[in-house]
């Protein structure tokens, strides 16, 4: 399933011949330009706990976050392909996360983001609605391996490895929320957003963020909607609010005024 983008505004170019029709003249004044565009995941997947790695659910229509009953925790892995949806440049001025919290037998728990510092897979493995998982596939992330090889093989074989058990990820978090019954959530940050300035900047640092529950008490996980959900209202979505930068603003003054001009001889 290909990433969804969407612009809650009209498109900048539109506004640009919009202003320059409105005017009849290009703007001297070469302030930025901003918008509003929103990204749905390129991968999510679950980390289930198991230190053999054959638990997965890459392609299943949930995330899930927190502890079963069991104490087994399970872990959200989230990428947004921040570099194909904006022009390098371009200036990030606020990011928030938002997900639909879809199952729940617990109430309120502090749940945290936090940026992964290794690549991983998504393979075809479909958990299903609950959190239990299944058979890891080729491609899968595993609460052992950033991508499984398909062979069934338990860690320390099967693919390529975390360094650390559950993934690998910083201490320091980007963003954390309150969640408790069934409905959408927001995570929003300075943190964050300097995190998405840098994975449009480095595109090879963006690794994405993993989604962290309350792992000290049981029954504290949260089943989320993922990119693969039939709903496309439970899917995790990024939300960037960005400016195109003064000179960039200016030349797309000069675009759109030389195809007014042309329009009007």
């Amino acid at each position: 399933m290909m990433p969804k983008l969407s612009i809650t505004k009209r498109p900048l170019f539109l506004t640009v011949l919009a202003l320059t029709a409105a005017t009849g003249a290009i703007s001297p004044v070469a302030s930025a330009l901003g918008d509003t565009i929103n990204i749905g995941a390129a991968a999510d997947a679950t980390l289930f706990q198991a230190t053999d790695g054959l638990l997965a659910s890459g392609s299943g229509s949930f995330l899930f976050a927190g502890n079963l009953a069991s104490g087994l925790t399970r872990r959200a892995v989230l990428r947004f392909d921040v570099a194909a949806a904006l022009p390098a440049g371009f200036v990030i001025d606020s990011v928030s996360l938002q997900m639909a919290m879809t199952r729940t037998v617990s109430g309120n728990s502090l749940m945290s983001l936090h940026r992964v510092s290794a690549s991983w897979g998504e393979g075809l493995s479909d958990g299903g609605f609950g959190g239990a998982g299944t058979a890891a596939q080729a491609n899968d992330a595993t609460w052992a391996h950033r991508f499984r090889d398909g062979s069934g093989t338990p860690a320390p074989g099967g693919g390529v490895l975390w360094n650390n058990l559950g993934g690998d990820f910083d201490s320091e978090t980007l963003a954390m929320a309150i969640v408790g019954t069934v409905g959408t959530y927001v995570w929003s940050s300075a943190a964050l957003t300097a995190a998405a300035a840098d994975w449009l900047a480095n595109p090879a640092n963006n690794f994405g963020m993993i989604l962290l529950g309350d792992e000290e008490t049981a029954r504290s996980a949260k089943q989320f909607g993922s990119r693969e959900n039939i709903e496309p209202t439970f899917r995790p979505t990024l939300t960037i609010n960005y400016t195109v930068p003064g000179p960039g603003a200016m030349g797309l003054l000069v675009m759109g005024g030389a195809v007014m001009f042309r329009r009007r001889r």
